[in-house]
């Protein structure tokens, strides 16, 4: 049987993506050792599921569906950058949310309740929504990187979250590649 490699996101519109492509043409000159994320492939990830058994995706679009009829959409801004664990020794640079919206941390609890209905095991991380922009590799340019991200803000706009998408990812030696299986509207 197929397995398919499998999360589930929220995707951003063009706007955001090209704000985020702004602040990364900023700074990749300063970080030669951080590998940057494709601003199309940016996500805000609700849960990783891994590898997937292809009859199992059906239960997952219902557990989601689930979820998804609990929660109103609700608006997001993205206005901040951050990097984690810190910016004095970051492994990931990411942009997200200087307010974390309640619904969407409601969301994110029925989605992960939901998929514990089905086999998925709980993540034992607390959530903490973001936007992985960048990976550092190696400690080339990582300073100076740091030191532009804590002073400069960064400010995209606001966006209305109404769907959740069932994402395929496809890894390769030229990266990830992401391909919707399922969008699901939350409630109205």
């Amino acid at each position: 049987m197929d397995k398919v490699r499998t999360f589930i996101c929220i995707e951003l519109p063009e706007k955001i993506r090209d704000d985020i492509a702004a602040l990364q043409h900023a700074v990749k000159p300063m970080g030669r050792g951080v590998r940057w994320v494709q601003p199309r492939s940016i996500h805000l990830t609700f849960k990783f599921l891994g590898d997937v058994e292809q009859d199992q995706l059906n239960k997952v679009e219902k557990a989601v569906k689930e979820a998804c009829n609990q929660i109103s959409s609700f608006a997001l801004q993205v206005n901040e950058a951050g990097a984690f664990p810190n910016f004095k020794s970051p492994r990931i640079y990411w942009t997200g949310f200087r307010s974390v919206p309640d619904m969407m941390l409601r969301l994110q609890s029925e989605i992960e309740n939901e998929l514990c209905k089905i086999g998925f095991a709980k993540e034992k991380r607390k959530f903490t929504p973001h936007l992985t922009i960048g990976r550092v590799k190696y400690g080339d340019g990582v300073k100076e990187v740091s030191h532009y991200l804590q002073n400069n803000s960064f400010e995209s706009g606001s966006f209305d979250v109404e769907s959740v998408t069932i994402m395929k990812s496809e890894l390769s030696s030229a990266g990830a590649k992401y391909t919707p299986l399922a969008k699901i509207q939350l409630h109205s």
